[in-house]
């Protein structure tokens, strides 16, 4: 029987790369779907997070025209063109940017204080569209508030339940352009005797001892300007971040590597460091650690260089009717010489601002200063701010307790930028005669405040001003 050599393949080899085809086929065009979906993903959140920004800048462009006293039509206005610039013109390329004042949505709904941007827009689908997907529809958002901390406040006394946390006495005026907060719910947390408030809003979360002694600063009746029983005002800095100190030892310089205007005495009494001390005599200072402070006394003549100024232990005294001490594009920071950790030796380690007996001082914030070399010197969070008191430092728990912040300067006082002591009081005082202290685009934030002895003390804060204190408005959705 003859056989066939010729040998073939079975049927079911055939079927068996049939079926790798397929699959090889539907894997590939798996892949590619995949590929097309992370492509598509991809250039929609990158659209996405550019409308985000779009958002962001319109809210915050809005918000700034508002604080600066434009009407709603500038301020959309402007609103608009920044989204603009961001690559959204809304009614081009179905895009849509609105701009609402106060807020249709979120917790800031109906707050005329508060602005918000939304931008709509479709990011086109390239793989997809091959299924049936067109595009992918979005909205963002952002909200920004157009009038900074509490109102259009610049003095702020933050401690609650005491009578007298914010006292005005002695024959005293303080006359300000701006909002006074106190947070004293008591019913005579806001104290004025014998003396004047004015200013542009009075907010207190308790009640006043006579509302004979409050005006208005624009001439109209109290009441209009006059709240009492308020909700509290949250600190307008507590997003702000003390900034980095070096506690040990070594950083303070040794007693003989010390020299004129370096900020360093390098002596010690009862294991703390003595501070650097200027007395009778003209001297530069430098920027840099003063470990147990800085004292000008007699008819010490002293001027700050521009830069950040550490005061570790020692705190800031200036005592003489003849002492001077002036710093343009300064920004102070005062904390405990080992620390401020809440421990017994905080008191011993840490001593307040003390201006007193007549002496003459002038402070400028470097956001207020003439001396723009600040600008590199000192980071963009202090800016605002002269001085910066340790919010773990040791508290004023009762008004007219220490620790206390005095300035009982003479009528060559100057003061320009943001005092901030949440936890501490604040005296403002006369230290010789009476005095008058002009003070210009300054915030005061404390948890107590008393201006007393005749003083007058006048705030001017030119809110059109791009280098005013507050007008960093913040995104807050």
């Amino acid at each position: 029987m003859r056989r066939n050599c010729k040998g073939s393949l079975p049927q079911s080899s055939f079927k068996q790369k049939g079926i790798v085809a397929i699959l090889y086929i539907a894997s590939l065009l798996g892949l590619i779907a995949i590929c097309g979906l992370a492509v598509d993903v991809g250039v929609a959140l990158s659209s996405y997070r550019q409308a985000q920004s779009a958002a962001d800048a319109a809210a915050l462009a809005a918000a700034h025209e508002k604080y600066l006293g434009r009407d709603d039509i500038v301020a959309t206005a402007y609103g608009l063109s920044e989204a603009k610039s961001h690559g959204f013109e809304s009614g081009q390329d179905d895009v849509v940017v609105t701009i609402s004042m106060p807020p249709t949505s979120g917790y800031y709904t109906g707050s005329s204080d508060f602005v918000e941007a939304t931008v709509s827009n479709e990011s086109p689908m390239f793989f997809l569209s091959v299924i049936g997907f067109s595009g992918l529809n979005y909205t963002t958002r952002a909200v920004a508030n157009s009038d900074f901390g509490g109102g259009d406040s610049c003095i702020y006394a933050l401690g609650s339940e005491y009578i007298k946390a914010f006292h005005v006495s002695s024959g005293s005026s303080l006359y300000a352009n701006c909002g006074v907060s106190v947070n004293s719910t008591n019913s005579e947390g806001l104290y004025v005797d014998g003396s004047s408030l004015t200013a542009s809003e009075i907010t207190t979360a308790g009640g006043t001892n006579s509302d004979n002694n409050l005006n208005c600063y624009d001439g109209s009746e109290t009441e209009d300007c006059l709240t009492k029983n308020a909700a509290p005002t949250n600190d307008p800095l507590s997003h702000l971040t003390p900034p980095t100190v070096a506690y040990d030892d070594s950083s303070c310089a040794s007693a003989e590597s010390c020299e004129s205007g370096v900020g360093c005495s390098g002596e010690r009494d009862n294991n703390r460091y003595k501070p650097y001390t200027v007395e009778d005599s003209t001297e530069t200072i430098s920027p840099g650690l003063y470990c147990g402070g800085l004292f000008v006394k007699g008819t010490a003549d002293v001027t700050m260089e521009p830069g950040t100024y550490i005061m570790r232990g020692g705190g800031l005294v200036v005592d003489g009717s003849d002492a001077s001490l002036v710093g343009d594009g300064v920004f102070i920071y005062n904390t405990c010489e080992s620390g401020c950790d809440g421990n017994e030796d905080d008191p011993l380690d840490y001593w307040p601002l003390d201006v007193k007996s007549g002496a003459t001082i002038g402070l400028t914030s470097c956001s207020q200063s003439s001396q723009t070399s600040c600008e590199g010197l000192i980071d963009d969070d202090y800016q605002d701010l002269f001085w910066y008191a340790d919010p773990e430092g040791p508290a004023t728990d009762e008004p007219q307790n220490d620790p206390k912040n005095l300035i009982a300067s003479t009528s060559d006082a100057t003061l320009a930028g943001t005092f901030y002591a949440p936890n501490q009081l604040l005296n403002v005082a006369s230290g010789s005669g009476l005095a008058t202290y002009d003070v210009t685009n300054s915030v005061f934030v404390t948890k107590f405040m008393q201006v007393d002895s005749g003083t007058t003390f006048n705030v001017i804060n030119d809110s059109s001003s791009s280098s005013s204190p507050y007008t960093r408005i913040t995104l807050v959705e």
